[in-house]
């Protein structure tokens, strides 16, 4: 009895020992439970059937009380000899192992006797039990894979790694490399959507040993989809220029002329946002000279387009407009994306309304765009619906602004922005300055770090201005500045320089005192149209004259 008791206890250490191991339990526990079998003798097992019933009840149940206990506590069961890790284990988990580990000592008890019968079934017991130890470390590793998914630096730093070794790795297949370049972009996705701009940046460094795996073609690619990734955060992290510095250089060296000219378009970019103008039409002439020569006429028109931007942020809008000019005659002759098709309507649009102040054609522009944008989801469709609200209020139909935001297109781009836009067209409906201060107040982010909606929003302020200041001395022909001022809660030296603008732009006719403090205003005299009419009379009779000579030449 004691060396059967021995021998159980070996056994069942054995098999609770296994839990965490892999594919291997199920041939371990069935071999270690034969081969303990085969060494137990025939008459000791049918003499000692009883005894050794009770002592594997007693040590079943003092292993399931150590379960309990241990699990309870968050332990590793020592004194089985145990190493199952019970961290991250569910209750239900814990339930179910020690349920099990109790069936296979009792199974093993009652079937102790009888050696050949005792074998088969203490293989199915086996075979069924470590089925169920898989499938609950199976939940357990799927929960802890799930929770490690969710962590950012572990699991991020050990992709990071993974990838390194497996562009490392000499013994990478087509079907490998394929489903690394994929797993590269699902996880630079992840990055983008998670808003890590310093993983994503770190991820671009650590594939450049894998692009030499694969064509010249499909790591520009990559390169690509991964930059734009990182540009697409517009998180301003300060390390945007350098990193897309450090690509080109590292294309320069590989010697892909492609990739290089990709990235120097995307680094043009970085140069307009980050407000280095004078760069970016340097880095632009040069690659625009390089651009005609390949006749690559997607990266030309992208390039192009910049241009322009990069003008009219600088207030050429001649050259501006010659870069849109060109950018739109190149987009003619290719099929443009929608996306690029979107950029070009926006930027015509912009040039529409700040050079010939033409709102309702920039109107038809930004509705374009909107829509193009729309429909690849791209986040500028809120900037297009701004611009469109926007011309609305500059073409004075205020009243037009809620229409379109409770279109259908429309209505899921609320948010800050389009509350100030419907702000700013209350204001103006009413024409209340104090209204417009307000929003410009409220909204100040919204309104005056945009700067094509602060450029028209200041000459909306003045329309508005003019429009107060003509109704309030619309009823006096001498009325005191200090009294308009008042009223329409002003400085007085603002008001004066207002007042002072519009007699010289003939919006009235009148003149200051400003000894005595006062506007005069002066009744429009009528025009006489005597001149006008004499003018018109002269000009009938000269053609009755010359009708006349060319009869009169005919006759003779």
């Amino acid at each position: 009895m004691d060396i059967n008791s021995q021998i159980f206890r070996t056994v069942l250490s054995l098999v609770v020992d296994c839990i965490e191991l892999g594919e291997v339990v199920r041939i371990v526990v069935v071999v270690y439970f034969n081969f303990v079998l085969c060494r137990l003798n025939w008459n000791t097992c049918n003499t000692a059937q009883e005894a050794s019933d009770q002592e594997e009840q007693r040590w079943g149940q003092h292993c399931r009380d150590v379960l309990t206990s241990n699990a309870s506590q968050g332990m590793a069961i020592s004194s089985c000899e145990v190493h199952l890790e019970l961290e991250a284990v569910p209750r239900n988990a814990e339930k179910e192992g020690r349920e099990t580990a109790g069936a296979v000592v009792g199974a093993r008890s009652a079937h102790f006797g009888r050696f050949l019968y005792a074998r088969s079934r203490v293989t199915v017991f086996a075979s069924n039990w470590v089925s169920q130890v898989r499938l609950t470390t199976t939940n357990m590793a799927g929960a802890m894979l799930f929770e490690r998914a969710q962590s950012v630096s572990n699991s991020n730093h050990d992709k990071l790694l993974k990838l390194k070794r497996d562009s490392e790795d000499p013994d990478n297949d087509e079907e490998n490399i394929r489903n690394k370049e994929q797993d590269i972009l699902n996880l630079g996705e992840q990055y983008k959507k998670e808003g890590k701009a310093k993983e994503l940046a770190d991820l671009i460094k650590a594939t450049r040993p894998f692009l030499s795996m694969i064509s010249k073609a499909k790591a520009a690619k990559l390169v690509r989809s991964l930059v734009d990734f990182f540009l697409d955060l517009e998180a301003g992290i300060g390390i945007e220029v350098q990193l897309c510095k450090e690509c080109i250089e590292w294309a320069k060296e590989e010697r892909r002329t492609f990739l290089r000219q990709s990235l120097e378009a995307r680094l043009i970019a970085l140069y307009f946002d980050t407000g280095m103008f004078t760069e970016a039409l340097q880095l632009g002439s040069t690659l625009l000279k390089e651009l005609k020569k390949l006749d690559d006429k997607n990266l030309l028109v992208e390039v192009q387009l910049l241009e322009s931007k990069t003008y009219h942020a600088l207030s050429n809008l001649p050259k501006a407009r010659a870069a849109l000019t060109s950018a739109r005659t190149t987009a003619n002759a290719i099929y443009c994306p929608p996306k690029m098709q979107a950029a070009l309507d926006l930027q015509s649009g912009i040039l529409h309304a700040a050079d010939e102040k033409d709102f309702k054609t920039a109107y038809s522009y930004f509705y374009e765009a909107f829509e193009g944008f729309d429909s690849v989801e791209s986040p500028k469709a809120l900037t297009a619906l701004k611009y469109m609200l926007l011309s609305k209020i500059m073409l004075n139909n205020p009243e037009d602004v809620q229409q379109i935001v409770s279109g259908k297109l429309a209505i899921k781009y609320a948010g800050r922005d389009i509350d100030a836009m419907k702000a700013v067209a209350q204001a103006s409906h009413k024409r209340s300055l104090a209204d417009f201060q307000l929003a410009v107040k409220q909204f100040k982010h919204e309104l005056e770090d945009d700067v094509i909606v602060r450029a028209h929003l200041g000459t909306l302020y003045d329309n508005m201005l003019e429009q107060n200041l003509c109704r309030i001395i619309e009823p006096y022909s001498r009325v005191q500045v200090d009294y308009v001022a008042k009223t329409i809660k002003l400085p007085m030296p603002q008001v004066e320089k207002k007042l002072s603008q519009m007699i010289l732009d003939a919006k009235f006719h009148g003149i200051l005192d400003q000894g005595e403090g006062v506007l005069i205003v002066f009744e429009e005299t009528p025009v006489d149209k005597t001149y006008e009419m004499a003018l018109e009379t002269i000009q009938s009779m000269s053609k009755v004259v010359d009708t006349l000579y060319q009869k009169a030449k005919k006759l003779s």
